[in-house]
């Protein structure tokens, strides 16, 4: 008995501490330095591109220049619905790093988890940059002047909080699921908690619906292709070094 129950508990540890990723930490040092500095790089092309609203501006402003489908999010911004919507991206961020502590394969996990981070971060900023969007509450005749001359009032383009809230839930979902299997009840945990963010995105008029939908996707997609990149599972293998290239394909 004694023999059996030492079994069992040596392959639920094997269990408990399987490896889900694999991790090039070469590839993965330069991945991660070269995506903050695309990141960086946007934030500087930000100033560039940004251009403040005169009151003229504002007040040639049409809800009608607004597609049909966004035009009835504009309202009054609402700090309280911000402020919440930041708290259930910390609760994902808590979530993720939960699941990433997993000896001997928490820095592998880490480095995953940034990697994923940082590229849909990158994308945000970019796109924040290039579109330079008006987010909804510069429309209300209710906000001041002054909010709505700020630079951040023109980063409507997509949302960087569903972004990240939603590749955090994939993250957390698909490490789960290595162990598990499918699991509803998580599922409907993370990326419900993530709509709701979404959201509050919408209601505090910080995002048009345009913006959390396109958020949603590509921090999902991010998230998901990254984590089969480096999954065990996946057959095709890409590693980069300082004097190397690597391409692998396991049958």
């Amino acid at each position: 008995m004694k023999k059996i129950t030492t079994l069992l508990i040596a392959i639920i540890s094997l269990s408990l501490a399987a490896q889900v990723f694999q991790v090039d930490k070469v590839t993965s040092s330069i991945y991660l330095v070269s995506t903050a500095a695309l990141q960086q790089s946007a934030e500087l092309a930000n100033d560039e591109f940004y251009e403040q609203l005169s009151v003229s501006d504002i007040d040639d402003m049409q809800k009608s220049s607004i597609p049909f489908f966004d035009r009835w999010v504009v309202r009054k911004y609402d700090n309280k619905l911000d402020n919440l919507s930041d708290y259930i991206v910390f609760g994902h961020l808590a979530a993720s790093l939960f699941y990433s502590y997993d000896e001997p394969y928490t820095w592998d996990n880490l480095i995953v988890l940034s990697e994923i981070i940082l590229t849909q971060s990158a994308i945000a900023s970019w796109s924040k940059t290039l579109s330079q969007r008006w987010r909804p509450y510069v429309y209300d005749d209710d906000t001041t002047l002054k909010m709505k001359q700020t630079e951040d009032a023109s980063q409507s383009f997509f949302s960087h909080h569903t972004s990240t809230v939603f590749a955090l839930a994939t993250y957390s979902y698909f490490y789960s699921y290595q162990f598990n299997g499918a699991q509803p009840l998580l599922a409907a945990g993370l990326f419900g908690t993530a709509s709701i963010c979404a959201g509050l995105r919408v209601a505090s008029a910080n995002h048009f619906l345009s913006d959390v939908v396109t958020g949603a996707v590509v921090g999902s997609g991010v998230s998901y292709l990254i984590c089969r990149q480096h999954s065990k599972e996946q057959k095709i293998k890409f590693s980069l070094g300082w004097k190397r290239i690597g391409f692998a394909y396991n049958f």
